[in-house]
């Protein structure tokens, strides 16, 4: 458990840091090398210089502040989709769970978290709910189990945990089902450092219709 309680601190990817840093730096040298080559007075340099740093700075901090937003562009436009499709009660993944519509309703466990039995590949797969997970997470056991191949074009990605950082491997789950709710292409990541839970994270939860707590009982329902 203690692996998987260090899932809500994953990060963006240490290479995304990266190329803000290296961008910067190339933007900062070319500016510098313009200046220089003008061969201007030491004091209008400086003034030239001061300018284009504020510039940067104010270019760099608003991009900064659009990022979730374009990260959440990205995301509906290449993280598949969540829909909502009436069912018999029968159905429903789990015992405690109701399902009607598009609306699940999953009651906290004893442990005071949030658990959910999904149907993946035709298999029942237990997933913890944890809005502080950006991405959701597939245990390498259930990986092999599916089983899931890793997404050619996505790669490797290191993860930053409470625990230090890990190395996962991305992966695309075709289609899953919860009670009534069904998501397609979802993008996971795949470690054998997450033990043996799953974690379903904000990639899915930010595309339903709303997802909230009421009573101890975690609401989803799909738009």
């Amino acid at each position: 458990m203690m692996a998987l309680r260090s899932l809500p601190a994953i990060m963006a990817d240490s290479t995304d840091q990266t190329a803000h840093v290296i961008f910067m730096m190339l933007a900062i040298g070319i500016v510098a090398s313009g200046l220089l080559a003008r061969r201007l007075p030491l004091m209008r340099l400086l003034a030239w210089a001061c300018t284009w740093a504020l510039l940067l700075l104010g270019v760099f901090f608003v991009f900064r502040a659009l990022e979730p937003q374009i990260t959440k562009w990205q995301q509906s436009r290449r993280g598949g989709a969540v829909t909502g499709t009436p069912i018999p009660a029968a159905m429903t993944s789990l015992p405690s769970t109701e399902a009607t519509g598009g609306l699940v309703r999953i009651p906290m466990s004893n442990d005071g978290h949030y658990w959910v039995e999904a149907v993946v590949n035709g298999q029942n797969i237990r997933f913890l709910i944890d809005s502080g997970a950006s991405t959701t997470a597939i245990s390498q056991q259930t990986a092999s189990a599916l089983p899931l191949s890793p997404d050619p074009l996505g790669g490797m990605v290191m993860v930053q945990t409470a625990n230090g950082p890990i190395s996962a491997q991305r992966a695309i789950l075709p289609a899953m089902e919860i009670g009534s709710i069904h998501a397609i292409d979802l993008p996971v990541i795949v470690s054998p450092a997450f033990g043996t839970v799953n974690v379903l994270g904000m990639n899915f939860l930010g595309k339903l219709k709303s997802w909230r707590v009421e009573d101890g009982t975690m609401i989803l329902e799909a738009g």
